[in-house]
């Protein structure tokens, strides 16, 4: 089976809402069981179809970049998606007069260049993000 422009726009679709219905995991949202079932995602997308465009998804060439620089962009393989999201939100968001950064951590327990520890923490291992508040909300 091929994919095309609107499986990829659904499967973006299904991880953003991930992030908005919490699941212990990926395999959850998929349940047929009265506590965790969530319809939306089995009317979108198989979880074996997700799961396959989730291993296979790829944004950039891996030979582009000398993986053995220390130096190197490390979220070269996303960079092109990050600037493409980072472009669209200034050009939606329109800041309030009273505003405050806030740090914050996502809890995140594999291994990854930049995450962080910080003892202090609930979640003590993750990676650390800024969060831009205001009085309508929060915009990360």
């Amino acid at each position: 089976m091929r994919t095309d422009r609107d499986e990829i726009l659904a499967f973006i679709g299904l991880f953003i809402l991930m992030g908005v219905v919490y699941k212990p995991r990926i395999h959850v949202y998929w349940s047929t069981d009265a506590i965790y079932q969530t319809d939306i995602f089995s009317n979108v997308m198989s979880r074996d179809r997700y799961m396959l465009l989730l291993r296979f998804l790829h944004f950039e060439n891996n030979q582009s970049v000398d993986v053995s620089d220390p130096n190197r962009d490390k979220l070269w393989k996303i960079r092109e998606l990050t600037d493409l999201v980072r472009r669209q939100c200034k050009l939606i968001y329109t800041s309030a007069r009273d505003l405050c950064v806030d740090e914050s951590l996502l809890l995140f327990k594999r291994r990854l260049g930049f995450k962080q520890f910080i003892k202090s923490k609930r979640a003590r291992f993750g990676i650390k993000v800024f969060e831009l508040c205001s009085k309508s909300g929060m915009s990360e």
